[in-house]
């Protein structure tokens, strides 16, 4: 990140923001066609939504840190909503090592630059890998914020093989068709 110019700087910002209204969207899309009260299909929406954002900030700025400071900006917008704790690391550490695939080939690589996408919407995944690493001090988190018993039920999702299975195979499907999206309409609006 130390390379970024001002210029550089301002344009990941405002791609930050316009994901952040992907995350937004995905988990407002999700939350009306899956009623799932722990918004275990808003990452994969997400994923679908954003690809634009994430492929038009690769092309405007192919420098290490840009996507980096996207995934920091959702790990902050995470503490700073007062998620459970464990959910803030996840994002920034998947948004490394997506922009650590991209720069790997300088951001040239059509591939590693989809692969790139696929492990940075992994970082969505964050507060249900929290709920699932750990359970105990979930459930007291969301205790301690005066949540009850009904709504600790509601939302927890026991961590099993087919839990897993769904979560992380539906983020790698839609971060697949959201690249893809993403790819076709900076073509289109290339042209």
């Amino acid at each position: 990140m130390l390379n970024l110019t001002k210029k550089d700087l301002k344009v990941s910002i405002l791609h930050a923001l316009f994901y952040f209204l992907c995350v937004g969207l995905g988990t407002a899309v999700s939350i009306l066609l899956f009623h799932s009260p722990n918004m275990f299909y808003a990452p994969a929406m997400t994923a679908l939504l954003a690809g634009w954002v994430y492929f038009h900030l690769l092309e405007k700025v192919p420098k290490f840190g840009s996507v980096t400071l996207i995934g920091l900006f959702i790990s902050l917008f995470f503490l700073l909503s007062r998620h459970y704790i464990l959910a803030v690391f996840p994002n920034a550490l998947f948004a490394l090592l997506a922009d650590l695939l991209a720069w790997s080939k300088q951001y040239q690589s059509p591939r590693l630059n989809k692969l790139s996408y696929l492990v940075f919407s992994l970082g969505n995944t964050a507060p249900l890998l929290a709920m699932w690493l750990s359970r105990q001090g979930y459930i007291d988190y969301l205790l301690n914020k005066g949540k009850d018993m009904a709504y600790v039920n509601r939302v927890m999702l026991d961590f099993t093989a087919g839990n897993a299975a769904s979560l992380f195979g539906s983020v790698i499907i839609a971060a697949l068709l959201g690249g893809l999206i993403g790819n076709t309409l900076l073509r289109h609006f290339k042209k």
